[in-house]
């Protein structure tokens, strides 16, 4: 399935460097601004207008500083800004009407201030994920964010201190929200590395071995405890898949310590640039590899291979019932749409459109199940044996350590 805020995050930070080029009197990087928030604004959503908007308020208030409201160019930016994100929200406002309401009020007020998706989680939820997100950096961006906040005398606009107010404002934004994902806070990572790039720019030897040491530290217990994954395996993924990502997991972290390694010795011998890169290159191939290796546990997690197995057999114009769950990855790979049962999560605005498009329950699942000539259903393994259990005809078909699907008996 596709998720936008790679994208969203991309673009924001195109207009955020946009932003500050403008600071220095060159206008066409703030036309350059315009359009990456237009382009943010489309992958996602008015967020970008609140994250960015935000931030530039929060600066000039604590700064004091509104110079750069005046290097705005919002006469040829908004004309930019309209001309790039409008087209497509009439076009769609006009052909589903609906869409307003649902994309401005639905899709950003409730799902902010509300649990409506059931994700909320506490507001420390992004701590660990920035923390871990931004290995083997972390300590590193812990100081330069502390640092940031100093006022250069050089110039009235703060460059240093903007990215630290919009580090902030994404973090504090993303934390007070009623809905959260891990991939929320994305938009944050890149402000962040211009400041950590800026700080390794300026570091001293000492400082960069201590804080290379403490990635060390970090990365020696990673090496012993990756074999351990396979404590978590369990009946939906089993020790085999378990064994063979640890295998994976266990390599990566040996990558990444003894990379980690090599970069002390060469900043211990003032090789400032090669052991950055080395530190970065270690990373980067193990952070890989533990990717790679959860392909490990794709029998358990994806459905690409029991859909495999039964997709020949699917007639196109035959009901596929999903009941009680929704698995992103089946339409995909089954090349057709499925017919919820029970469950809506956030298909529930598309079904209120079209109702006809899902059962609201077991009962009108079992009554629609006997009268169609044809049918399969997917379910997981507690439904399927309770419905075979209250004597529902159905054939199992495939099953996986996950899902079970299942046809109607045939004559």
């Amino acid at each position: 399935f596709n998720t936008l805020d790679m994208g969203l995050a991309f673009f924001m930070e195109s207009a955020v460097v946009g932003f500050l080029l403008a600071q220095q009197g060159e206008r066409r990087w703030m036309w350059l601004a315009w359009g990456a928030l237009a382009l943010a604004v489309l992958s996602k959503g008015i967020v970008a207008l609140v994250l960015t908007g935000a931030t530039l308020v929060t600066y000039s208030l604590l700064s004091r500083d509104f110079s750069p409201w005046r290097r705005l160019e919002p006469r040829h930016g908004i004309v930019i800004f309209l001309a790039i994100a409008a087209p497509w929200f009439i076009a769609v406002s006009l052909a589903n009407p609906e869409f307003p309401r649902f994309f401005f009020i639905h899709e950003h007020f409730e799902r902010f201030l509300t649990r409506v998706h059931h994700r909320y989680q506490p507001a420390w939820y992004f701590v660990p994920i920035l923390l871990i997100g931004a290995l083997p950096w972390t300590t590193m961006a812990s100081q330069a964010l502390v640092g940031a906040w100093r006022r250069t005398a050089t110039a009235d606009f703060q460059p240093r201190r903007f990215l630290l107010l919009w580090c902030l404002v994404v973090f504090g934004f993303f934390s007070a929200s009623g809905s959260k994902l891990p991939s929320y806070i994305l938009p944050l990572f890149p402000a962040l590395a211009l400041l950590v790039g800026d700080l390794l720019a300026r570091i001293g030897r000492k400082a960069l071995i201590g804080h290379l040491i403490v990635v060390a530290l970090i990365a020696l217990p990673c090496v012993f405890l990756a074999p351990h994954i396979t404590d978590r395996a369990d009946a939906e993924t089993p020790l085999e898949m378990m064994s063979a990502y640890a295998r994976w997991l266990t390599v990566a972290a040996a990558i990444w310590f003894t990379g980690t390694l090599t970069a002390v010795a060469l900043a211990w011998r003032d090789r400032k640039p090669a052991a950055i890169v080395t530190v970065a290159a270690a990373t980067f191939l193990a952070g890989n590899g533990a990717i790679l290796g959860h392909e490990s546990l794709s029998r358990s997690n994806s459905t690409y291979w029991i859909a495999a197995k039964i997709k020949s057999m699917v007639p196109a114009a035959v009901p596929f019932y999903s009941f009680g769950m929704y698995d992103q990855t089946l339409p995909y790979y089954l090349g057709r749409t499925v017919t919820l049962v029970q469950h809506q999560d956030e298909m529930a605005f598309g079904l209120k459109q079209e109702p006809e498009k899902w059962v609201p329950s077991a009962d009108e699942f079992k009554r629609r199940w006997r009268r169609d000539a044809d049918a399969f259903a997917v379910m997981d393994h507690t439904d399927f044996d309770r419905l075979r259990q209250e004597g529902l005809p159905m054939t199992e078909i495939a099953r996986d350590t996950r899902r079970v699907i299942v046809r109607k008996p045939q004559p």
